[in-house]
């Protein structure tokens, strides 16, 4: 048991984990994700696509092995964690006393003959460091008195912080993993959709777009109803960036703005035929609305769009291929009183396409395009314990960075000059290489000598 404990729980294990989560993580950035099966086909070919899916690549990140992997993870970090904090506590609660010739041999050290028993020497030794801020302990042993002074003990604790910090990240990451969720939706002016798992409904009221003086887009917002399956109002709120609607725990954010494909507005058209005349007329109109051509009594209407037309040779029907708008479509139809001069569809792009010799004609000139919403709408339970961890491991980092760790040995023996006389043997060590450490040291040794004999 304790051999898994140790593998369980060892910094190999913990990289090798955190290689395989890095690379499985940019083989799901790579591959979009939440795809129809057979796009995957079409794009990889039968046998590429089909090991895809075998795979889970196409929702990777919500397949067994990767979990499987996060959890294996989640515990090396937390068998990590228990060790370093173990290893913390005794660091920074026990003592540990070196011998003067393992003193002599550290970077800093000085040899000092002081006035006094080493009793007395080693007592205004302690006294002086501690006035330094060290924390200090003294051991008698059986040749000599060694003391053990430390400075910086928050940078252990920092470093304890900094592993700790990484369970509650992974705990809150797990938690709104399983029990949250977080996905785009897309509305436009009027348009409502039902909120995932949730017994409400967001609507959209309004959506503006804010431009500067030179054309570019200054600011986008939106004005959201939550409604109750009644469809009674919940809540109201106009949101923009960063400033999203908040309603228990779920969170609407604007993240971005599109055009509407399939709705448009101020459409212009030329209508020709006997009553308007060889050149024709320019009408202008909106979708479903019939507009009089002035003088003649016809009635111009168009009431059905596609972005993309495309013309089904097996069903012989219309039907539109994508939200992209590369080959717009608009059904037009010219009336008289009861009479129908000209239904058919026009196009944009291509004005002469399925030319006849009917009567009456239109072209399709421009038209609007509507914009609609970009919607994020988040939640995360775990979030707090997300944020306990980002602070924790804030601290923590500051505390390792900024908090210098110091520490000083000394041993104190009688020395062979005589009874009244004590040999100090002291070295210094700090966490970081300071060019003015040994200046530092050489003035604490000079005025620690002047202390042990006075």
């Amino acid at each position: 048991m304790k051999r898994v404990y140790r593998v369980a729980g060892s910094l190999q294990v913990g990289i090798a984990l955190l290689v395989l989560l890095t690379l499985s993580s940019l083989v799901g950035v790579i591959i979009p994700q939440g795809l129809d099966s057979q796009l995957y086909l079409n794009q990889w070919g039968t046998a590429g696509g089909g090991l895809l899916l075998r795979a889970g690549l196409d929702h990777l990140f919500s397949t067994h092995w990767y979990n499987l992997l996060l959890a294996l993870f989640s515990f090396n970090v937390l068998f990590c964690t228990i060790n370093r904090l173990r290893a913390t506590a005794v660091a920074v609660t026990r003592s540990r006393f070196l011998a003067f010739d393992q003193i002599n041999g550290l970077p800093l050290h000085a040899e000092l003959v002081g006035k006094g028993t080493p009793e007395n020497v080693a007592e205004k030794t302690t006294r002086f460091i501690r006035k330094r801020y060290f924390s200090a302990a003294m051991e008698q042993g059986a040749d000599a008195i060694r003391i053990d002074a430390r400075r910086g003990r928050l940078r252990e604790v920092g470093s304890a912080l900094l592993h700790f910090s990484l369970l509650p990240l992974l705990i809150g990451g797990l938690i709104g993993k399983i029990a949250g969720f977080s996905y785009p939706q897309q509305l436009g002016t009027g348009e409502s959709a039902p909120v995932q798992e949730r017994p409400f409904f967001v609507r959209c009221d309004f959506f503006e777009l804010e431009r500067n003086e030179d054309g570019a887009i200054k600011d986008y917002k939106s004005g959201l109803t939550l409604l109750d399956s009644a469809g009674d109002t919940l809540v109201s709120k106009v949101i923009e960036v960063n400033h999203p609607l908040v309603y228990k725990g779920i969170k609407f954010y604007q993240s971005s703005y599109r055009t509407d494909p399939h709705h448009i507005d101020n459409i212009t058209l030329v209508v020709t035929g006997p009553l308007i005349g060889a050149i024709g007329r320019k009408v202008v109109l909106h979708p479903g609305v019939g507009e009089t051509v002035k003088g003649t009594g016809l009635v111009v209407n168009a009431d059905r769009f596609m972005p993309d037309f495309l013309f089904d040779m097996k069903t012989k029907q219309a039907q539109n291929r994508s939200h992209l708008h590369n080959n717009p479509a608009l059904f037009v139809t010219i009336l008289q009183g009861q009479d129908t001069l000209f239904a058919r569809w026009v196009f944009q792009k291509f004005g002469a396409m399925h030319h006849t010799e009917e009567v009456y004609g239109a072209s399709f000139l421009s038209y609007d395009t509507q914009q609609g919403t970009g919607l994020l709408i988040k939640e995360n339970p775990g979030g707090a314990s997300i944020w306990f961890g980002i602070i924790g491991m804030s601290i923590g980092v500051l505390l390792v960075f900024w908090v210098p760790r110091r520490r000083c040995w000394a041993t104190v023996r009688r020395s062979a000059a005589g009874a009244d006389a004590a040999v100090l043997t002291i070295g210094c060590t700090e966490s970081r290489d300071d060019p003015d450490s040994a200046t530092r040291f050489n003035a604490l040794t000079c005025r620690l000598s002047a202390i042990i004999n006075n």
